[in-house]
C-alpha cells in the first residue's frame, strides 16, 4: 500500500455546513496533495515528530516538522502550490520597498511601508523576501493584470488558494555561477561617476542613472517601465559588464 506523511492541514470553506478539513500528504517521491481524509479510503496514523514525540493538533504554524522541512527542496522545488499565507495576526511584513526599486502595487499605494507588491515572477517575489531581514515567508498570486508579492513575518494562517503559492525565506533561486549575487549599478560604476566624454564608461546622464537606478541590479532594472533613462542604464551596464571580462547580461 501506498504511504504518505501528513505536514499540514487547512479549513475548506463550506457553504452549506461546518467547514471540512483537507489534510496535505507529502509521498516518497516528494509529491505532496491535500486530501478530505473523511471521505478517502486512506487510514491515517497519528503523525509523529522527531524522537517519537507526538505531533500535537496539525496546524500550519507547526504542521508536524512543516515549518523546518520547508525550503530545503532545491529551487523551485521548495515551492509550496495552491497555498497562501494570509496577513493576519501581525503577519504582515511592512517595509521601505523604494529601496529596492519598487514602485508599483504597494498597501495603499505606498512603497515606503508596504507588505506587497507587484512581481514577474515567483523569483523576484523570493529575492525580495530574501533582502529584507524580517521576512521569513513569502507568497505570490498570479494574475494576468498584475501578479502580486505578499511578505510575511510566519506561516500560522496558511490557507488553501488556487493559483497561489509559498516559500519560506530559505526557497529562493540561485545567486549566479560561483555564488557571485548581481551588482548593482553603484557598485558596477565603482569610482566612476564623475568620468568625462573619451571614458569608456562615460554617460552623459550617468547621474540621472544612479539617482534614479543606483541601487537596482541590471535585472531590476530591466524589470521596469521602458524610458530613456532605463535604456541608458542598461547600455552603461552592459558596458560595465564587458569591461569587468568580456560578460554580458
Amino acid at each position: 500500500p501506498e504511504q504518505a506523511q501528513v505536514v499540514g492541514a487547512a479549513a475548506s470553506p463550506s457553504p452549506s455546513g461546518p467547514r471540512a478539513w483537507l489534510h496535505l500528504l507529502r509521498f516518497r517521491g516528494g509529491t505532496a496533495l491535500f486530501f478530505d481524509l473523511s471521505r478517502s479510503a486512506w487510514s491515517p496514523e497519528p503523525p509523529r515528530a522527531g524522537a517519537g514525540t507526538p505531533c500535537g493538533a496539525l496546524t500550519w504554524a507547526e504542521g508536524c516538522g512543516h515549518r523546518e522541512k520547508a525550503g530545503r527542496a532545491a529551487w523551485p522545488d521548495c515551492i509550496r502550490l495552491g497555498e497562501t499565507v494570509r496577513g493576519t495576526g501581525g503577519a504582515g511584513v511592512f517595509a521601505n520597498l523604494l529601496d529596492l526599486g519598487i514602485t508599483r502595487g504597494c498597501f495603499r499605494d505606498d512603497c515606503r511601508y508596504s507588505d506587497r507588491f507587484v512581481s514577474d515572477s515567483p523569483t523576484a517575489c523570493a529575492r525580495v523576501c530574501a533582502a529584507i531581514g524580517a521576512c521569513r515567508w513569502w507568497s505570490f498570486w498570479p494574475s494576468p493584470s498584475g501578479s502580486s508579492c505578499w511578505l510575511r513575518h510566519h506561516d500560522q494562517h496558511r490557507t488553501l488558494m488556487q493559483d497561489s503559492m509559498v516559500g519560506s525565506v530559505d526557497c529562493g533561486p540561485p545567486s549566479e555561477p560561483g555564488g557571485k549575487a548581481e551588482p548593482t549599478l553603484f557598485e558596477l560604476a565603482g569610482d566612476r561617476w564623475g568620468v568625462g566624454p573619451h571614458h569608456p564608461a562615460h554617460e552623459w546622464d550617468l547621474v540621472g542613472v544612479l539617482e534614479a537606478f543606483g541601487h537596482l541590479t541590471p535585472s531590476q532594472v530591466q524589470a521596469r517601465d521602458p524610458s530613456a533613462l532605463q535604456r541608458s542604464a542598461l547600455r552603461f551596464a552592459q558596458q560595465a559588464y564587458r569591461r569587468a571580462g568580456g560578460l554580458s547580461m
